[in-house]
């Protein structure tokens, strides 16, 4: 059962590290610029979904948000709710669920730029050097060979997803680095993105969000989201109180 725990745990933090936000087709304004005040940003539970399951029940709402800061740095927390397993069990069947989905390729397609030497075939590894070079801390994992041998297997559906899957309650991670706001003229208009990590001047960040206003009435509610088409996941955030 513990390699179970891991596996699954694997799997969605697998999912995190392919959610990569990339706005195409635009031209940036040279003038990069920050919040005045430190914003924090709650996720909109109900609102995010990954293949059309709402993150409601998976994501713990007070410990999972996105901040930026004044002095330039972000942290960025995502953390799963007590007893997520029998949730996402009553939800989603997860074998269906990635069926139409070649985790595989687009593991291929995306993972071995942003993180040199990513593969499935070495998940030890690849998890390490993720840990590494996008400076998160990765919580309820813990890793051995029997365990990313079979979890590798899974990825390139070798075999199924175990029935008898159960994940830990602190499954999660946390970011601390750095960001900038850059105004981006698209096809529809002046988007606000939130570039986030270091990067080279020629190359974008490895995670783009975009910041947004809706209005609510007179009041006028600030709002931050990204979403990967091919993972089919959308996430949405909204201003709140730091406490």
């Amino acid at each position: 059962m513990k390699n179970k725990n891991k596996i699954i745990s694997l799997i969605l933090v697998l999912v995190c590290v392919l959610s990569v936000c990339l706005l195409s087709s635009c031209e940036k304004d040279s003038s990069k610029y920050y919040v005045e005040e430190d914003s924090r940003y709650s996720f909109d539970l109900l609102k995010s979904t990954v293949m059309d399951v709402p993150f409601v029940f998976a994501l713990n709402s007070t410990e999972s948000f996105v901040q930026l800061n004044s002095d330039k740095t972000i942290q960025i927390s995502v953390m799963a709710n007590n007893g997520i397993t029998a949730k996402i069990k009553d939800f989603i069947d997860i074998n269906a669920a990635l069926d139409g989905i070649n985790i595989e390729r687009d593991f291929n397609a995306y993972a071995p730029e942003l993180i040199p030497g990513a593969s499935l075939d070495d998940l030890d590894t690849t998890a390490k050097l993720l840990c590494s070079s996008l400076d998160i801390t990765l919580t309820g994992l813990g890793f051995a060979n029997e365990q990313t041998e079979e979890l590798s297997k899974i990825l390139k559906k070798e075999i199924p997803f175990p029935d008898d899957y159960k994940i830990p309650d602190d499954l999660g991670f946390k970011y601390n680095g750095t960001y900038y706001i850059e105004d981006v003229q698209t096809d529809s208009g002046i988007v606000k993105g939130v570039y986030i990590g270091d990067h080279d001047s020629d190359s974008d960040s490895f995670l783009i969000m975009t910041l947004y206003e809706e209005k609510k009435g007179e009041n006028t509610i600030q709002k931050l989201m990204f979403r990967v088409e091919f993972l089919q996941l959308y996430v949405r955030m909204t201003k709140t109180e730091i406490k």
